[in-house]
C-alpha cells in the first residue's frame, strides 16, 4: 500500500526479531505482540493478526493492528518458511470521518469509540475536543460520574452526566457486535439547552398581561425542542449502529471460526465460516449449545464444562479438542477461549481452528521417526553381529567406530580407536605418509576402492588385510 495508513514489510523468517528485507509505508517497530504474530503466522502458515492495540508515541498513543503472513518456499518444498509479511492497519483511519464530524448537529457534539479494560477505560484514538485542553487517553472506572463510564458499566441512556472534560453532557451509547468497544455520542447540556435558557431571558421582561401566554408559547417551543433534540440523537445512534456493523464485519467474515457463549455454553452469535465447517445453517447453530458440537464420548461434555469454567475464572484458556460436524463425523480442532464482558454481561468468545492436516502431519512425522529408528537398530544390530571385521570412520579416519570382530583382529578395544590417531595403532609406520594418498577417490566421490597391505595388531605381529 503506498497510503500512511498502512504499512508493508516483507521479514526474514530465521530471525525470532525478524531482519526486514523490504518495507514500505512507515516504520513498524518490533515489540512483544508484533513477534507473538509473527511466530504464530510461521508456525500456521494462516493469516494471523494481533487484534486492535495501542502503540505509545509522542503526539498521544496510536491504535493499530499487524497482520502476518508466511510465505513458503525453497527446494520445492512447500512447507519450508522463507520469509514473513507484516502488515499494519490504523482502524483510526476509517473511523475518523465518523468521530471528526461530530453529533446532531451540535457544536459541542463528538462520536467517541471507548473500551474498558480491567479498572481503566480507554479512548480510541485523540476526541475532536480533547484538543482544547490537557486529555488523558485512558481514566478509572471507579470515575461513575463520567458518561462513558457509566455506559460501559451497562447503562444505555440517553443520560446526563460528565465527560473527558468535567462538562455535563447528554450521551447515548451503542456496544460495537463482536467487540468489546462501544460508541459513545454526546453533546453539551448547555448547548441543547441554550436556546430554552435565551427565551426565559426574554420572557422574564413581559408585562404580568402577556404571562399566560408566553407560558402556553414556552410550553409549546420546549416540546419541540425535545422532539428535535431526541431526533437527533436517534439519528446519531443509528450512524453509530451502522460503523459497529462495518466493525462487526471482520469477526463475522474471518477464516476462523468464532462462536459467542453464554456463561452456560449456550451459542449466541456465530459468524459464516461456523455454517461451512460444522455443516449447519446459522438458524440452527443458534438453538444449540457447545456441547453440540463435541465428540459424543461421554467424558467431552465434563471437560467442556471445566473448560468453560477455567475461562470464566482466569480469563483466558488455550486448548485442544474433537468437534463434531453435521453428518456425524469428528474431527480435531484447537481452540483460544476468551472472557468478554459486553453492557456488564460476561460472555465467552471462542476462535476455532481445524487442525486436520496439522494432526495428519504430525502423525506422519511422527511414523517416519518411527522407521528411521527401527532403520538404524537394524543397521547397528548387523554391525555390531558381522563375522568380519569393520570400522565406520569420518575424514582423516576422525572418530573410529569399529565392530567386536574388528577389536578381535587388532586386539585394541573402541576406546583405544576412537582416539584422534586411533588409525596409527593399525598402520604402519611406513605406510602413513601415502595412506591418505591411496583413499582419496572414496573422499572426494562415490567410489569404491580395494586395498591389500600388511596392517600391526597389539601384540606387534604383522598381517596381511584387504580392505573394500
Amino acid at each position: 500500500q503506498h497510503d500512511a495508513d498502512r504499512r508493508g514489510q516483507l521479514l526474514e523468517e530465521g530471525d525470532v526479531r525478524g531482519r526486514e528485507l523490504l518495507g514500505v509505508g512507515e516504520e513498524i517497530a518490533s515489540d512483544a505482540l508484533l513477534r507473538a504474530t509473527i511466530s504464530r503466522a510461521d508456525a500456521t502458515g494462516e493469516v494471523e493478526d494481533s487484534n486492535m492495540h495501542r502503540l505509545p508515541r509522542s503526539g498521544g498513543p496510536l491504535m493499530v493492528i499487524d497482520l502476518a503472513v508466511a510465505l513458503r518456499g525453497g527446494a520445492g518444498d512447500a512447507t519450508l518458511p522463507g520469509a514473513v509479511i507484516v502488515a499494519r492497519v490504523h482502524p483510526g483511519g476509517f473511523l475518523e470521518g465518523v468521530t471528526a464530524a461530530g453529533a446532531g448537529g451540535f457544536q459541542s457534539g463528538e462520536t467517541l469509540l471507548v473500551r474498558r479494560d480491567g479498572d481503566r477505560l480507554l479512548y480510541l484514538g485523540r476526541p475532536r475536543l480533547g484538543d482544547q485542553q490537557p486529555f488523558a487517553t485512558e481514566l478509572p472506572m471507579s470515575r461513575d460520574e463520567l458518561a462513558s463510564v457509566r455506559l460501559l458499566k451497562g447503562d444505555r441512556g440517553p443520560l446526563e452526566a460528565l465527560d473527558y472534560r468535567g462538562v455535563p453532557v447528554l450521551a447515548a451509547g451503542s456496544p460495537v457486535a463482536g467487540t468489546d468497544w462501544m460508541l459513545v455520542t454526546k453533546a453539551d447540556a448547555a448547548e441543547i439547552r441554550a436556546p430554552l435558557l435565551r427565551f426565559f431571558l426574554m420572557a422574564a421582561g413581559l408585562v404580568v398581561a402577556a404571562i399566560v401566554v408566553a407560558g402556553v408559547l414556552v410550553a409549546l417551543w420546549w416540546r419541540g425542542e425535545r422532539l428535535r433534540a431526541h431526533l437527533r440523537l436517534a439519528i446519531a445512534e443509528a450512524r453509530a449502529d451502522a460503523l459497529a456493523q462495518r466493525f462487526g464485519w471482520v469477526n463475522r467474515h474471518a477464516h476462523d471460526v468464532i462462536l459467542l457463549l453464554d456463561e452456560s455454553g449456550r451459542i449466541l452469535d456465530v459468524n459464516e465460516s461456523a455454517e461451512r465447517l460444522y455443516g449447519y445453517s446459522r438458524d440452527q447453530l443458534l438453538g444449540m449449545t457447545v456441547f453440540d458440537l463435541r465428540d459424543p464420548d461421554p467424558g467431552e461434555r465434563a471437560r467442556a464444562q471445566a473448560q468453560i469454567a477455567t475461562v470464566r475464572g482466569s480469563g483466558a484458556l488455550l486448548f485442544e479438542a474433537r468437534h463434531r460436524r453435521s453428518d456425524g463425523t469428528t474431527f480435531p480442532v484447537e481452540v483460544s477461549s476468551g472472557r468478554v464482558e459486553v453492557g456488564g454481561q460476561h460472555y465467552v468468545q471462542s476462535v476455532v481452528r481445524d487442525i486436520s492436516e496439522r494432526k495428519a502431519q504430525e502423525a506422519r512425522i511422527a511414523q517416519l521417526a518411527a522407521e528411521r529408528d527401527r532403520t538404524l537398530a537394524q543397521l547397528q544390530l548387523q554391525f555390531e553381529r558381522m563375522p568380519i571385521g569393520c570400522v565406520v570412520t569420518g575424514p582423516g579416519f576422525a572418530g573410529m567406530k569399529v565392530n567386536p570382530a574388528f577389536e578381535r583382529m587388532f586386539g585394541y578395544t573402541q576406546a583405544e580407536f576412537a582416539r584422534p590417531d586411533g588409525h596409527e595403532l593399525i598402520v604402519p609406520p611406513e605406510m602413513r605418509a601415502t595412506l591418505f594418498e591411496q583413499l582419496a577417490p572414496i573422499t572426494t566421490g562415490d567410489q569404491t576402492i580395494t586395498l591389500v597391505h600388511e596392517n600391526l595388531t597389539k601384540s606387534g605381529q604383522r598381517i596381511t588385510c584387504r580392505w573394500s
